[in-house]
C-alpha cells in the first residue's frame, strides 16, 4: 500500500508543501499538534515520507520528527508505524480513533512482525533416537553427491521426509504439518553435525536458509505440498 493512499484514508488533507521533492504535501491537525508529512530523499538517494512538526500539552511539549517508507505492507502496519512514530507521550486534544487503533497494532511493526512470523516458521523436532540413525545415512549421501544435485523435505502427518536421488530417509517428527516443500543442494549434508544433541534435532525454514540442527543450507527452491505430498 502506498503511503500516500493511506495518509488520504486516514484524512491526512494534501496541501502545499513548503519543503519536499514531490507535491503535494499532507497534513492532519490533531487540535495540539498539525502533523505535516512531505516527501524528501534520503542521503542514499532514497526517497521517503517525512512527518513533522510540534504537540503542546496542559504542562509539556514534544517534538514529531520521524519517517516512514513509501509504501507499507499493508493498512495495519501503517497505521502501527505512525502511531509508533509519534509515541505513547502525544494526546491529541482531538480525539482520533485511528491513532488508538495504531498503538494496538504494534505487532505490526517491521521489528516484531518479524519476530512473529520466525515463531511461526516452517519446523518439526526429531527425537536423537532417529536422527542418529538417519544422520548418518544423509551425510553419507552428501559425501558421494555431486555440485549440482538437490534434495527435497517435507513434514506431514509427523512423518519428516528428504528425497536425496533415488534415496528417501524418513523420521518420525513433532510440529506442525508443512504448506511447502523445500529444496536444498544434496552435497549441504555432509557438513550435518555427526553429534546429536541428547534431546533431538530441530529442523526449520526461515527466510533464505534451512537449518538442520545448527547447520544452516540454502534454500534453492520452494514448493507446494499437494495431496500427493511427494510429488509436483
Amino acid at each position: 500500500m502506498s503511503t500516500r493512499s493511506l495518509l488520504l484514508e486516514l484524512g491526512f488533507k494534501p496541501v502545499h508543501a513548503q519543503w519536499t521533492d514531490q507535491q503535494p504535501g499532507y497534513q492532519y491537525d490533531f487540535g495540539n499538534l498539525v502533523l505535516v508529512a512531505s516527501e524528501l530523499t534520503s542521503m542514499y538517494l532514497r526517497p521517503y515520507m517525512q512527518f513533522s512538526g510540534v504537540w503542546r500539552g496542559r504542562n509539556s511539549m514534544g517534538m514529531v520528527d520521524f519517517g516512514l517508507l513509501l509504501t507499507v505492507e499493508c493498512y495495519e502496519q501503517g497505521l502501527a508505524l505512525i502511531a509508533d512514530g509519534l509515541g505513547r507521550n502525544f494526546k491529541p486534544l482531538i480525539p482520533t480513533d485511528w491513532l488508538e487503533q495504531g498503538h494496538q497494532l504494534k505487532d505490526y511493526l517491521p521489528g516484531k512482525r518479524r519476530m512473529r512470523l520466525y515463531h511461526k516458521r516452517p519446523q518439526c523436532f526429531v527425537e536423537a533416537d532417529w536422527f542418529k540413525v538417519a544422520a548418518k545415512k544423509l551425510i553419507s549421501l552428501g559425501t558421494a553427491a555431486d555440485e549440482e544435485a538437490i534434495f527435497s523435505v517435507s513434514f506431514r502427518d509427523s512423518v519428516l521426509r528428504l528425497d536425496v536421488g533415488q534415496d528417501v530417509v524418513v523420521m518420525t517428527a513433532q510440529g506442525d504439518a508443512w504448506e511447502h516443500q523445500y529444496r536444498c543442494r544434496t552435497s549441504g549434508l555432509l557438513h550435518i553435525s555427526k553429534r546429536t544433541p541428547k534431546a533431538g534435532v530441530w529442523l526449520s525454514a526461515w527466510e533464505d536458509r534451512f537449518h538442520i540442527g545448527r547447520r544452516a543450507l540454502k534454500i534453492e527452491s520452494v514448493h507446494r505440498c499437494i495431496d500427493d505430498f511427494h510429488q509436483e
